[in-house]
């Protein structure tokens, strides 16, 4: 499942994706094809990473 959503005063337009359990198989392959890691403060038990695509685009890919 994808779904779009503007982030409050970020003019950048927000991805979520529902992978479930092949989450570090598809963040490998989404960063090898050209997106980026987004640093942050993550919880420790997150079950999500936020990517940027080279377009500066967010991707938050969820398990």
């Amino acid at each position: 499942m994808v779904s779009g959503s503007t982030a409050g005063s970020v003019d950048r337009s927000v991805r979520h994706a529902s992978i479930s359990s092949v989450i570090p198989w598809s963040v490998d392959r989404l960063i090898a094809l050209g997106a980026q890691r987004v640093e942050g403060d993550y919880p420790e038990d997150a079950d999500f990473v936020v990517l940027a695509d080279p377009a500066g685009r967010l991707c938050c890919v969820i398990a």
